[in-house]
């Protein structure tokens, strides 16, 4: 059994000596980098840093009051296409209006109404 005996002589502090020295690293620190993209790059070795170093500093920005006339403005907008009534179109300038509102309907969403979508299509299109 000689492959026993091997083992047993073995220094293991051999096997292992540069095991210590990566230890805890997730990168190696040879990798070749411009200094402009390692300064937005986490370093550990730079320090400790927190959220409280970068919010310390924006003491003078002051939260702007939120107004009433602000929502009441939304929901009236939103309430406009409630009894909104197509205007009278042959099925050709109704299908362009439609097309026309399904593409505005991609881009903006919800925050316009149908109506202001439809006047501004008929004025402009």
């Amino acid at each position: 059994m000689s492959r026993h005996r091997i083992v047993r002589a073995m220094d293991y502090n051999d096997e292992y000596d540069g095991y210590d020295d990566v230890y805890g690293t997730s990168v190696d620190d040879d990798s070749c980098i411009s200094p402009t993209d390692a300064q937005w790059l986490y370093d550990r070795a730079r320090g400790q840093h927190s959220m409280s170093a970068f919010i310390k500093n924006n003491k003078d920005i002051e939260e702007e009051e939120e107004t009433l006339e602000d929502s009441f403005t939304y929901e009236k907008d939103r309430r406009d296409s409630d009894n909104f009534q197509m205007p009278i179109l042959n099925d050709v300038d109704k299908a362009k209006l439609t097309s026309c509102i399904d593409e505005v309907r991609n881009v903006v969403g919800d925050q316009i109404s149908e109506r202001r979508i439809v006047e501004t299509s008929i004025n402009f299109g």
